[in-house]
């Protein structure tokens, strides 16, 4: 025996958003119960069992399936504000996992000066709709962690960069979206010449050529040769010597892949010079030994004002931080600073402070006499003589910043020029304050090779 029940339902929703109605009717064919009975007897008179029955049936209590769209003609805000509102005063490393850390990702929203900023006009007029629907079913509980994400390597490059006609493909779109500007009447709108590869204004038909305007510009190496370059400098965590890099690219010259990488790292150090530090900050002064002309050892100096001495300022942004219940205090630090200074003069120090620094800001440091003016540039400035307990504990993340920036020189270049310390230096700290980029680094490289805006010649 079988019997089942059809039913037929029907839901109705009316919704209202930014002052447009919206009705949807929804209707849903279902089987609200049915069962099944199968029966059997037996003749055997030897048996006990007379005969055998088996039964089952289903019955839908409830129906939690429900279905409403939600439609309007936004004029005063974007989702971008949303994701705006969510990642103030976050770091990039513990922005939300979905929404506002796939818009961080994506470059939907980004940061100038310390604060997040979106491209996306608020104001864009677009029709809205969202379809909101609810099952009842079970949800399996799977936790995005950043930590889980795989850092790019060499294979995946070569997966997503196999040729040149990649490489250049790839930086053609990043050079559309910065957006293009003619050098002849600084005009923005271009179209493309696929056959050329070149874009043409629009106003005065002056052609921009892929690397014009770019770090690469009158560079003859390829684009690929550039864009492995960017690889093995942001993959690595510690960094790689242009000697093998040159061997990793199979180049029979060692200079042109020199002065390539000192050009990235100068794209760098002009990324990292457009924020300042903000909020609680160590600040002091380290000393990197470098190479000198040999004919000048024999008159060397000793102590502070040797001349294999350079002097390097170094910022940290740290936040002092005390556990509620043990009462112990640490400090949780941010985003790094070195600048090569020329001599210890208070007005070389007060430039550094005032390029680097906003006027609301709580400065740390010794109490140099190099450091006099720092408190008419900032809030407030709180010094220490030199101690060790000042060394471990006010200016701790400071000092931890030199050493280890002391060894990844040491360790991979082994010698460094004065004049080329502060690109090498550059190169740490973008790699240092990105240190919870994981993939996005290299992407974020590429844009700053690609960016035109500061590039000068020469």
């Amino acid at each position: 025996e079988f019997t089942f029940s059809p039913a037929l339902g029907g839901a109705a929703t009316s919704t209202n958003y930014l002052g447009e109605g919206y009705k949807d009717d929804r209707y849903q064919f279902s089987v609200s119960n049915f069962g099944m009975v199968l029966a059997g007897t037996k003749d055997s008179k030897s048996n006990k069992w007379k005969g055998v029955g088996m039964a089952f049936g289903y019955n839908r209590l409830a129906n939690f399936n429900n279905r409403a769209v939600i439609q309007g003609n936004n004029e005063s805000s974007s989702l971008t504000d949303v994701y705006l509102s969510e990642a103030k005063a976050l770091d990039p490393s513990n922005l939300p996992a979905f929404g506002t850390d796939m818009a961080w990702s994506t470059y939907l929203i980004d940061t100038l000066n310390g604060e997040y900023f979106s491209s996306m006009p608020s104001n864009i007029n677009k029709t809205q709709r969202k379809k909101c629907s609810s099952l009842f079913v079970p949800v399996k509980n799977n936790t995005y962690n950043r930590e889980n994400k795989i850092d790019m390597n060499i294979i995946k490059f070569v997966t997503n960069f196999p040729d040149e006609l990649s490489c250049r493909e790839h930086f053609r779109l990043l050079r559309e979206r910065q957006g293009i500007t003619c050098k002849q009447c600084g005009g923005t709108h271009h179209y493309w010449l696929k056959g050329k590869f070149q874009w043409q204004c629009a106003a005065c038909n002056f052609r921009t050529t892929l690397r014009s305007g770019t770090m690469m510009e009158h560079s003859n190496l390829p684009i690929r040769k550039w864009y492995l370059a960017m690889a093995f400098m942001s993959f690595s965590k510690k960094g790689i010597s242009a000697t093998e890099l040159q061997r990793q690219l199979d180049h029979k010259r060692y200079e042109p892949i020199w002065r390539m990488m000192h050009k990235i790292r100068a794209a760098m150090g002009q990324r990292d010079s457009k924020y300042q530090l903000e909020g609680m900050i160590e600040f002091d002064d380290g000393y990197f030994v470098t190479e000198i002309n040999t004919k000048k050892k024999k008159k060397l100096k000793r102590g502070r004002g040797s001349q294999r001495n350079e002097i390097v300022s170094v910022m940290a942004e740290s936040t002092l931080l005390e556990d509620i219940e043990t009462g112990e205090t640490s400090k949780h630090v941010r985003y790094f600073k070195m600048k090569v200074v020329n001599d210890h003069a208070s007005e070389t120090i007060n430039q550094v402070v005032n390029n680097s620094f906003n006027d609301a800001d709580i400065v740390f440091s010794d109490m140099s006499t190099s450091y006099v003016d720092i408190a008419d540039y900032v809030e407030v400035h709180v010094t220490e003589k030199s101690s060790k307990q000042t060394t471990s504990g006010t200016l701790k993340w400071v000092h931890i910043a030199i050493s280890n920036a002391k060894r990844t020189l040491l360790g991979i270049y082994h010698k460094i020029k004065g004049k080329y310390l502060q690109l090498y230096l550059d190169e740490f700290c973008y790699k240092l304050n990105r240190r919870y980029f994981g993939d996005a680094l290299f992407d974020r490289l590429t844009i700053a090779v690609a960016n035109g805006n500061w590039y000068k010649k020469g």
